[in-house]
């Protein structure tokens, strides 16, 4: 599935991203969508009326690769799908994902433009790129939406529609100053993508979770669909292969009504998307861009990477700003893959972007197991080529993967 299918340019992109900032604003959590429902009502309207099935996939980890699973299986059917997630890598025409007309820099800038002289309601910057991809999605003539909540799913743009399915696929404890403190509190928040008489998918693998979950959609009236309960998955299933299972049953869900045939397994073959198990060949060395941005999904990742015994000649790591005590938490997860795994060497890095940790912070974090980079030696490593290294994994924060894409393209005009 490829989700940028018109190659990274990076003039392009700093012209867009700067004419957001300057217009909109910058990218942070802002709640309450009563002051917006009028402009999306619209676009549910306008969906509901074609009967386009919306799929809504909310969760603490895995939602993103659930819903390129799904993308990537419909459009191999000849579907049309728009894809909407966040937050990007790279490139931000990675959240316009169209399966059969590519999001150019053209399209995007004139879209934006057109959009901010009509609209009569302030919008933030999540809210007026979701804005846009309901209208490119009008435009294309769409057979599905397929949207990734952003954060937490009550109060996310996205819930603005009325799914068709929605699942959830994971509940950890993450942005709990916006969610609450608790698993009880993000439970709820994350629940609220769903609707009475439409099938909801879980895969929590708490009880607790699966016990508050279950009465909930029954006093909805919701059509539950517990995957552990069902059986259908165990606790030892790695949480690549949950996501994808999750991903099944959100394609099955769609069958009947877009006229494909419905199937009840899910091979070994993972696919490679945007900064989710992502694999990049630059200068004859093979970079794996994984994104683990929260403690449980850092730790399901590693735990996964070590049952599966791979190697890596070095890894490299960096995390959005946490407090300390949570970022040392990271770190000796990382410590304890290097002392279990098959990994040549691991180092932490800082990263230049509003979101990371100061030079100080990240070089306090280091272990004699794991020492400090400086950013700039990863070109150092990037050209010293096959000769030393040949495999290279790149984890932690998404803006992390994102800079260090940037690096490659920069230095060695990387196809990414």
């Amino acid at each position: 599935m490829e989700l940028c299918q018109i190659p990274f340019e990076r003039k392009r992109e700093l012209e867009l991203s700067g004419w957001l900032q300057s217009f909109i604003g910058v990218e942070r959590f802002t709640p309450g969508l009563d002051r917006i429902r009028d402009v999306f009502s619209p676009f549910n309207l306008y969906f509901k009326e074609r009967k386009i099935p919306v799929v809504i996939v909310g969760g603490t980890n895995g939602k993103g690769e659930t819903v390129y699973t799904v993308g990537h299986w419909l459009s191999s059917m000849g579907k049309s799908v728009a894809v909407w997630s966040s937050p990007h890598v790279l490139s931000i025409r990675e959240r316009f994902y169209f399966s059969k007309h590519a999001s150019s820099y053209e399209e995007l800038e004139l879209n934006f433009k057109q959009s901010f002289t009509e609209l009569k309601v302030k919008l933030s910057y999540y809210e007026f790129l979701f804005f846009n991809f309901l209208k490119m999605a009008q435009n294309r003539d769409v057979d599905v939406l397929i949207l990734e909540v952003g954060l937490g799913g009550r109060f996310d743009t996205v819930n603005l529609l009325d799914p068709s399915v929605s699942a959830i696929t994971s509940i950890s404890r993450d942005h709990e100053e916006i969610l609450g403190r608790g698993y009880r509190k993000i439970l709820f928040e994350k629940l609220g993508i769903s609707r009475p008489d439409i099938s909801v998918i879980t895969a929590f693998e708490l009880c607790y979770c699966r016990t508050l979950a279950k009465k909930y959609l029954n006093d909805l009236g919701a059509i539950h669909l517990d995957l552990f309960d069902a059986k259908i998955l165990k606790q030892s299933d790695g949480f690549r292969t949950r996501n994808r299972v999750v991903a099944r049953e959100i394609y099955n869900c769609l069958a009947k009504s877009l006229d494909i045939s419905s199937f009840d397994f899910v091979d070994d073959k993972f696919c490679s998307f945007k900064g989710r198990f992502e694999i990049v060949n630059v200068n004859g060395i093979e970079y794996h861009f994984a994104s683990a941005h929260n403690i449980d999904g850092l730790r399901k990742m590693a735990k996964e990477l070590l049952d599966k015994d791979y190697y890596f000649d070095s890894v490299l790591f960096s995390f959005s700003d946490r407090p300390q005590k949570e970022l040392a938490q990271f770190v000796n997860i990382m410590k304890e893959w290097k002392i279990n795994g098959n990994i040549k060497s691991m180092q932490i890095v800082p990263f230049s972007h509003s979101r990371a940790p100061s030079v100080d912070k990240v070089k306090s974090l280091s272990l004699p197991e794991i020492p400090f980079c400086e950013f700039k030696e990863i070109a150092k490593i990037a050209k010293m080529g096959t000769a030393n290294i040949k495999k290279v994994f790149i984890t932690g924060s998404y803006y992390f993967l994102g800079e260090v894409q940037k690096l490659l393209v920069n230095e060695f005009n990387a196809k990414l």
